[in-house]
Parts: C-alpha cells; structure tokens; sequence
C-alpha cells in the first residue's frame, strides 16, 4: 500500500517480469533435466528416477513462491523472510512432505 498504484495500461507480465519467469524456468527445467538423466546414469529405475526429478521440481516451485511475493526483495531478506507468512510456510512445507511421502511409497 505504501507504492504507488501501477499505471491503467501497464501490462501485467510486463518484460522484466517476462524474463525473471524465463530464466527461472529455464534454471529449474536443466537441473531437474540434468538430475534425471544423472540418476539414471548410476542405476536408479525409470521410476525412482522420475519420482525424485518430481520431487526435486516440487522442491524449486516450493522455493520460488517465496521469491513471487516481492518484485525488488529477495525471500531470504528480513523483511520477506519466509516465516513472515506463516501459512504459506506451513502449505510449502505440508506439500513438500506429501511430495516426498509420495516417492517413498511409490
């Protein structure tokens, strides 16, 4: 409340928005990629390699919610910590836990 209201027609994605979400993207798709082809590389099933680059993106979209919360700080700041919500927290850390519940099961 303390910024200044964007203007009327200010696209919402606009392109420093458009290419944080690319380079995230892009970070996040090659190392889950690397990740899978690594671990299939030492022996591991199709399936537990699957699941474990599941949960490995599961693991980096968890992160990167707490990155969306602000545009200028960055979530491990004081002010943006990421206890500061705490329900978003709880929910990252409960998808987390059902995500990785989930690979020891199956």
């Amino acid at each position: 409340m303390k910024q200044r209201p964007r203007p009327t027609r200010e696209p919402i994605f606009d392109r420093i928005m458009q290419e944080r979400v690319q380079l995230s993207a892009a970070v996040i798709g090659s190392l889950t990629f690397i990740t899978y082809y690594w671990l299939l590389g030492r022996g591991w099933s199709l399936g537990e390699a699957r699941n474990s680059a599941l949960l490995l993106m599961v693991l980096f979209e968890n992160l990167q919610v707490f990155n969306a919360r602000s545009e200028l700080r960055s979530a491990f700041s004081f002010r943006h910590g990421p206890l500061k919500n705490p329900f978003l927290f709880l929910g990252t850390l409960g998808a987390q836990i059902l995500d990785y519940g989930d690979l020891q099961s199956g």
